[in-house]
């Protein structure tokens, strides 16, 4: 008898709540012992990307069903000004069953925490700038979302978080951190350059917050390891170039990446997205399917709430990321930041920001099978 689709939403947090003005930034992994893991950026005072912002982790111990209180990962207070920690970015090590979130402070140092009892508990993080940015790029970020750890034979362990940054010169690039020892040691990867097929003036433009123009190669991104050991990153779209999303491919373990390229599958606008692979429950050794989460219509500089981010839709792909289809629309209202997590039953859980007047209200969680989206 054929299994009856399912999807839900619930909400999790609503900005104004706890002590924050804002919650943003959701970040998610399951544990091998079925942790579902979720962390958030707290926003005290204001949704400012720069303001004081505090980690804040939740967990469910059902399956997403029911959730504990919000606990402080991280804060820090300064005499100085606002400290702004943000950028979460979270994985396990299956292999240590270590949980590892990595972050941002001030939007330029790269840090690490971990946890060792299914984030009931964290250390103190630990600044690794100098393993992450060797460069010494003035503005650096790491995730936000989940990173991997890769499964394949070359590169087996190894633990890479997505992150990018912007040069002296204004060169917005993605690259990738990785550590091939359990997360004592973090080395850096090579930046993405943009490809031919994009045209480098239409994709340079001032922003008010970084004090010369932006020349976009990458931006916000996310890996995926598929069947036959490369590994697949959607980028954001900066600028909105072609409206096309943005991608890459690696074939050594995300330490280098070829040139950005862009599909018109799936709209190219300008914020993060989220991917995962999952295979059907049960079945292992099944064709994998490929899901990202990614709006549809985009940010612009206004205060017309038409204008936000708005439709977050589902996109599947059945041929190891060569090709994308819409297969459903996760929130058609106000929407923007989200990421994904596959359950071992299959569900599929999606965290997400969205509200009625604005995409930064709450973070909502829909819960959805595989026979909602096949």
């Amino acid at each position: 008898m054929p299994r009856l689709a399912m999807f839900e939403t619930s909400l999790l947090l609503s900005s104004g709540s706890g002590g924050f003005h804002t919650y943003r930034i959701p970040a998610a992994t399951v544990t091998a012992q079925g942790t579902v893991i979720f962390v958030v950026e707290g926003r005290r005072n204001s949704d400012s990307d720069f303001g004081e912002t505090t980690l804040l982790c939740v967990h469910s111990e059902d399956s997403g069903k029911t959730w504990t209180s919000p606990q402080v990962v991280w804060e820090e207070h300064s005499p100085e000004g606002d400290v702004t920690c943000g950028n979460p970015t979270i994985i396990q090590d299956k292999i240590t069953h270590r949980i590892w979130l990595a972050f941002t402070r001030n939007n330029e140092q790269a840090l690490v925490t971990s946890s060792d009892d299914e984030a009931k508990s964290w250390a103190t993080p630990k600044d690794i700038s100098a393993e992450a940015n060797p460069e010494n790029w003035p503005r650096y970020w790491i995730g936000p979302g989940h990173g991997i750890q890769l499964t394949g034979e070359t590169h087996k362990g190894r633990l890479i978080f997505p992150s990018y940054h912007i040069s002296e010169t204004g060169a917005m690039r993605s690259h990738m951190i990785y550590s091939d020892d359990h997360g004592e040691t973090w080395s850096t990867g090579k930046p993405i350059e943009h490809s031919d097929q994009v045209d480098l003036t239409k994709v340079t433009e001032p922003r008010g917050w970084w004090n010369k123009p932006i020349v976009w190669h990458g931006c916000e991104c996310m890996a995926v390891e598929t069947t036959d050991e490369r590994l697949y990153l959607t980028n954001r779209n900066y600028t909105m170039y072609q409206r096309s999303k943005a991608f890459s491919w690696s074939n050594d373990g995300g330490e280098t990446w070829s040139q950005t390229e862009l599909t018109s599958q799936i709209p190219g606008v300008s914020c993060q997205a989220s991917i995962i692979k999952v295979t059907e429950a049960n079945r292992p050794n099944a064709t994998p399917q490929y899901l990202i989460s990614s709006i549809e219509h985009p940010h612009v500089y206004t205060t017309d709430p038409e204008q936000y981010r708005r439709k977050l839709n589902l996109y599947i792909s059945d041929d190891e990321c060569a090709t994308w289809q819409q297969s459903r629309v996760i929130e058609s209202g106000h929407a923007a930041y989200s990421d994904l997590v596959a359950l071992p039953d299959g569900t599929i859980l999606c965290f997400y920001e969205g509200g009625e007047k604005s995409p930064y209200e709450s973070i909502f969680l829909a819960r959805f099978d595989q026979a909602s989206i096949t």
